[in-house]
C-alpha cells in the first residue's frame, strides 16, 4: 500500500517498457536468488511458504520527484488487493 514501496517500482518498470512476465520474475524467484532463499522463496509449490500477494494493474496514478526536480507521472500503476504471509491475510485493501 501507500505511494512507495513495491508497487511503486513495479509501476515505474512497466512504465519504462519492462514486460510483466520479467517484472513478476524480478520480485519473486530472482529476489529470492539474491537473498539466496531459492529454495524456500519465490515460486508457489507445495512445502514452500504461502506468501502471496494479490496485485491489481488499474487507474492509480502515481508521481514521484526525481533528481533535480524532475517529476515523473503516470495514470495507471499496480495497486496491492490482498496480502497472505504465512497463510494469514495481513494487509486488504
Amino acid at each position: 500500500g501507500g505511494k512507495y514501496g513495491m508497487c511503486l517500482c513495479m509501476s515505474i518498470l512497466r512504465d519504462a517498457g519492462v514486460d510483466e512476465k520479467s517484472l513478476f520474475k524480478m520480485v519473486t524467484s530472482n529476489a529470492a536468488l539474491a537473498v539466496g532463499k531459492q529454495n524456500e522463496w519465490g515460486k508457489i509449490e507445495v512445502g514452500r511458504r504461502a506468501d502471496i500477494a494479490v496485485l491489481d494493474y488499474t487507474d492509480a496514478p502515481y508521481a514521484f520527484l526525481q533528481n533535480e526536480n524532475n517529476t515523473t507521472s503516470a495514470k495507471h500503476g499496480y495497486v496491492c488487493k490482498i496480502t497472505v504471509c504465512n497463510g494469514r491475510v495481513v494487509y486488504r485493501r
